[in-house]
């Protein structure tokens, strides 16, 4: 295993003396690579843990597996600082993974080296994920996932409910089957979705230059295509006396109140949260792919999380999917107007002004249709979802990089990149 100089359970515990493949090591002593593999790690882990845990989408939607997730990293963290069973559980993991990192590195015929620089456990838990995703010797990093996942509601078992709801309610069974039915009769507009018209979105006044976007990929599968079009909110349009959905539920003697419909919002709720973590980790991916091709020569810590932050915010993803239509995307003349004026009744309006509450509210909302619909095409084609994305971050970094020096402050940077200034929030540090 690796050669750890003695089992530290102190505060803030720091490990040292790490025996590492060679090429690991040396490209661990360049500190925003250390950064990105750490940061990638925890990205990859809850990518796969919001897969994992998407048969418990009716315990409470998507929203619910999203805490549970945001909750894991912070626990991993605290118990890894703690002479705790968790924490001795925590270090074993490590061992484990360095064991089987030592064996694959051998068998490849690759040399291995000392590593002295102290980092904390928990940094080196992600950091070695990191490695075994992205190199090919032989090991699949789901396993790993997965046992510190079970680490994790080993010990938050009183309060993480991994058993799926079994659904007994004879409304929420008539629920669902009216949803089947609307899905699939519901028509899609492919011209607005998959035309030939060009797509390009402008970043700010200052960086008006329109940047090209590649054509959004078809989803097959009709019922992931809707599902990756109907933001999680919008399920109360059906609920409308005027909707067809709404009215047969009058005809049955049921009332039209959304908070009696939550199975009609969890069903909605999943693929904008795996949208959410499949963006966050393909750009950490592309931003160190980028630096590792050269055209990134100048990353530091700073300039990695800052571009990772633009790249992540509402601001961004919004026009991403008004230039696709993507809120379009159903030919529900009911539901586009609900969407239309009570969600986003200024968005894209030139002569409207927003106060900046409503534009983050449209912002947010227009952001979930991207982050759902890329979820959706990364469930049905991973490759494709990962292409797609990428070739879109790559042209919005090829502008911002083109058009603004990357030695000016942060703040100016975000001023004119996306129009408003961002908080640099460095999670997991």
């Amino acid at each position: 295993m690796l050669a750890i100089a003695a089992p530290n359970y102190l505060p803030n515990p720091q490990v040292e003396a790490i025996s590492l493949p060679h090429h690991f090591s040396t490209l661990l002593k360049i500190p925003w690579v250390r950064t990105h593999m750490f940061h990638h790690g925890c990205e990859l882990f809850k990518l796969e843990t919001y897969r994992k845990m998407q048969s418990t989408l009716m315990n409470g939607g998507g929203g619910q597996i999203k805490n549970t997730i945001h909750d894991s990293i912070p626990f991993i963290r605290r118990e890894s600082q703690e002479n705790s069973v968790t924490g001795q559980q925590l270090q074993q993991f490590l061992n484990l993974m360095a064991q089987e990192i030592r064996v694959a590195t051998l068998s490849a015929g690759q040399p291995m080296t000392t590593f002295n620089q102290k980092l904390p456990l928990y940094r080196w838990i992600f950091i070695s994920i990191s490695y075994i995703s992205s190199v090919d010797i032989g090991l699949d990093v789901r396993f790993f996932v997965d046992r510190l996942l079970q680490i994790y509601i080993d010990a938050n078992s009183q309060r993480v409910n991994l058993i799926p709801r079994i659904i007994t309610d004879p409304i929420e069974f008539e629920v669902l089957e009216m949803l089947r039915d609307y899905i699939d009769c519901v028509k899609v507009n492919y011209e607005q979705l998959f035309g030939t018209t060009k797509r390009t979105i402008v970043m700010t006044p200052t960086l008006r230059e329109p940047i090209d976007l590649p054509s959004l990929p078809p989803i097959h599968d009709k019922n992931l295509l809707i599902r990756g079009l109907m933001h999680r909110e919008t399920y109360r349009a059906l609920l409308r006396s005027h909707h067809p959905f709404g009215n047969r539920l009058l005809e049955l003697g049921y009332g039209l109140d959304p908070r009696n419909y939550n199975v009609l919002k969890f069903e909605f709720s999943f693929f904008d949260g795996m949208g959410d973590f499949f963006l966050a980790h393909e750009a950490s991916v592309l931003l160190y792919e980028l630096y590792d091709k050269s055209r990134l020569s100048e990353m530091r810590c700073h300039l990695y999380h800052m571009l990772r932050l633009i790249l992540g915010t509402n601001t961004l993803l919004a026009k991403l999917a008004f230039a696709y239509g993507l809120h379009q995307g159903i030919l529900d003349d009911e539901l586009n107007g609900v969407i239309r004026k009570e969600y986003i009744p200024t968005y894209g309006s030139m002569s409207s002004k927003q106060n900046d509450d409503e534009r983050v509210y449209q912002e947010e909302f227009l952001g979930d249709y991207f982050e759902a619909y890329v979820g959706a095409l990364f469930w049905e084609q991973p490759k494709v979802a990962a292409e797609f994305v990428r070739a879109i971050y790559h042209n919005v970094l090829e502008a911002i990089t083109k058009q603004l020096p990357p030695d000016i402050s942060y703040s100016h940077w975000t001023w004119n990149v996306i129009g408003r200034s961002l908080v640099d929030k460095r999670t997991y540090n």
